[in-house]
């Protein structure tokens, strides 16, 4: 008599519940998966918790599309009466997750598709494949092969694993061997679980969870990155001073406590100041990053070295620059920068080691939504936080305590757009504005748009304002730990340490906004903090007119150079040699690829016109005269009109006339700009990095 096969009992379906976990783990999965390979190719250096932050924020957007997915295929199945079985149910949304995690890695690996349009495009594949895979595991022809699906994202997991463990493990100097073992005990514990669990569709999510713990553990060890300390300076150095440049980027003087704000918003500047020389009426000669740095950098103005709009976005190597006079001194020359702009314009020659500072998880795809939410500061910041990490690593392994050294930093905190961490975000929210209400505005509001059309927005403005005072507050904070560290790292008494900044910011006074098309006294007017060595002069408070041209020379002269390059009108900042200038000028050419995208927006009115004129400017200790290439002039009265809204050029004709003479004159005097023969050429500004680094410093749109 033959024995009886036994009949296999049909897998029962899945309930509505069930589905709906195994939907939102595979979904979690899946944007955890994509969250390790996004780790690995944009930011290989990533701490478990900020992994696990990542991860999170990936998993958010993927587990909403694959619920919702899972509910269209759940009506399909009541309107169908298709019945999937638990292992047809987990064998589609495994397969799903296989091919959406393909069409991820497809897209992180093509440069020209990046950030947000990887994870959508991986959750877009989700649907292609879910109806692609339901035509098979339905078929009464096919069992599913749910097993060999799983077995398959299995390996994919253990990929990605590898991945990761190669590039961490590289860059920490881990040996070959340790590195080999790592990948095989991923790979056998993985193939281990997934077997030892096939058979039981309910727990495959837990096996590929408990190798996603590994990965996790595995990754926050070995790139757990500790913050350097200074060494402590044992003893004084003879010699010529240390310097220290600091520009604090668009940031406003109003805003110190050292110039008179009372919010308390910056306490680490306000102690430099009491021990240093306080400048009250300093000048940028140019409202924007590229010429005011080249005029900081060479003595110049923008009429001479040339680096602006009106001639081309690059400073000559003929030109010889702070750091090279001080290069050829015996100094170390260090510059910590965290504007694109000066790398790409030439304008960080001289310096021995340059340090790109960025917030240090930009690239990857789940910045931008923690930025807008206000995530810590290792998240959201523009560079303060790596550049204490560099200086500490530097002040630690690379520093030669006997050589005098020139330190630049720039800070670009207090740059748009608005989103300064959560702890400074939440406390300096207005009255009445909700977190996500300053959030959301000071995310998404067009500052060039609203300057255009010369949007005098009250509730705009209070909101920005306010976020802005809050990034001013961080900055300070970081401020406070990159001068500890000098503190302790470095011989401090026989160092010149000046902050200033490049120019400043419309926060919609008289309907303006932003930094690139005007000269009024928010934008050239700037700080500037001297601390000369040994505390000479400390809380002397000098007012005067200076420019911020007047830096090169003086720095020049503390450090006991003689023959430097020459720079025409070299007015001292040393206090006992201090004499204010009778006027200082100041210029702006019209930002060209701003100018097409505002005329197709906003159409040919007569301010969009205005933003394409030059303008020039001649500010003496009571009024400010701008002569506009299109012919148009205006005077303000600064001391009785600071906001530069009442054009008095008609009412007192004589000033006006006597202060365009002088402007002429300045300018007729001015040495003219001559390209030198040999000279770099100028970056290819149409290319991809080039325009998403502009675009993210809000300058192109």
């Amino acid at each position: 008599m033959p024995t009886p096969v036994p009949q296999t009992q049909p897998s029962p379906p899945m309930g509505l519940g069930e589905r709906c976990g195994v939907a939102l783990s595979a979904g979690g999965l899946t944007a955890a998966l994509y969250a390790t390979f996004d780790a690995w190719a944009h930011a290989p250096e990533l701490a478990l918790g900020d992994y696990l932050v990542a991860m999170a924020f990936a998993a958010a957007p993927a587990i909403l599309l694959v619920s919702a997915l899972a509910g269209v295929l759940e009506l399909g199945d009541r309107l169908g009466r298709l019945r999937l079985s638990r292992p047809r149910w987990c064998g589609l949304l495994a397969g799903m997750n296989v091919i959406g995690l393909c069409a991820a890695v497809v897209c992180l690996g093509v440069k020209s598709l990046h950030g947000w349009s990887a994870l959508l495009a991986m959750l877009a594949a989700f649907p292609v494949a879910g109806l692609v895979y339901a035509g098979v595991v339905t078929s009464r022809a096919f069992e599913c092969p749910w097993q060999q699906v799983a077995l398959l994202l299995a390996a994919l997991h253990a990929l990605l694993a590898s991945l990761v463990i190669d590039s961490a493990a590289a860059s920490s100097g881990l040996p070959h061997f340790l590195i080999t073992s790592m990948k095989v005990a991923v790979l056998a514990l993985l193939s281990w679980s997934v077997h030892r669990l096939k058979h039981r569709a309910g727990r495959m999510t837990w096996a590929f969870m408990a190798s996603l713990a590994i990965i996790v553990v595995g990754l926050g060890w070995f790139t757990r990155a500790d913050t350097p300390h200074a060494r402590t300076v044992a003893a004084s150095r003879e010699g010529p001073p240390n310097v220290v440049l600091i520009v604090l980027d668009t940031t406003r003087r109003d805003h110190l406590g050292c110039y008179g704000d009372s919010r308390g918003l910056t306490p680490e500047l306000d102690r430099l100041a009491a021990g240093s020389v306080v400048y009250e009426d300093a000048f940028s000669p140019a409202p924007w990053t590229v010429p005011s740095h080249a005029s900081l950098f060479t003595g110049l103005y923008p009429a001479t070295h040339g680096c602006s709009y009106e001639h081309r976005l690059w400073l000559d190597d003929a030109f010889v620059t702070l750091a090279e006079t001080l290069k050829e001194q015996g100094y170390q020359t260090v510059a910590l920068n965290s504007n694109f702009y000066l790398r790409r314009c030439n304008l960080l020659q001289g310096f021995e080691k340059t340090f790109r500072l960025r917030g240090p998880y930009d690239d990857l795809t789940v910045h931008g939504l923690a930025q807008g939410l206000g995530m810590p500061e290792r998240w959201t910041d523009k560079g303060a936080s790596e550049a204490v990490a560099l200086l500490g690593k530097w002040l630690g392994d690379g520093f030669d305590p006997a050589r005098p050294f020139f330190l630049f930093v720039n800070l670009l905190e207090a740059h748009e757009k608005y989103l300064p961490p959560w702890a400074e975000r939440r406390a300096g929210l207005p009255s009445g504005v909700s977190y996500a209400v300053a959030s959301r505005l000071a995310n998404g509001f067009g500052l060039h748009t609203a300057n255009a059309r010369h949007d005098d927005d009250a509730e705009a403005r209070r909101v920005l304002k306010a976020m802005y005072a809050a990034e001013v507050k961080y900055q300070d904070r970081r401020l406070a730990e990159l001068l500890g560290l000098l503190q302790s790292g470095t011989d401090v008494a026989n160092t010149l340490i000046v902050v200033t900044a490049d120019h400043g910011e419309n926060l919609g006074e008289g309907g303006r906004w932003e930094h690139l098309y005007d000269v009024n006294d928010a934008l050239i007017g700037v700080p500037l903090i001297i601390r000369y060595p040994g505390a000479a002069a400390g809380g002397t408070r000098l007012r005067g007119l200076c420019q911020t041209v007047d830096i090169m020379p003086t720095i020049l002269q503390v450090a006991g150079i003689s023959d430097g390059p020459a720079a025409p009108a070299r007015h001292s900042l040393v206090p006992e040699k201090f004499a204010p200038r009778q006027e200082v000028v100041a210029d702006v050419a019209p930002f060209y690829p701003n100018l097409s995208w505002l005329e197709l927006q906003l159409g040919f009115t007569s301010r969009v016109w205005e933003l394409r004129t030059h303008r020039y400017a001649l500010r003496t200790a009571d009024y400010k005269f701008v002569q506009l290439s299109n012919g148009m002039r205006h005077l303000f009265d600064v001391r009785q009109d600071p906001e530069e809204l009442n054009n008095l050029v008609e009412q007192e004709p004589q000033i006006a006339a006597a202060l365009a003479e002088r402007l002429a004159d300045r300018r007729a005097k001015e040495p003219a700009y001559v390209p030198a023969s040999a000279a770099g050429g100028e970056p290819g500004y149409a290319a991809e990095e080039t325009t998403e680094r502009l675009r993210a410093l809000g300058y192109v749109r």
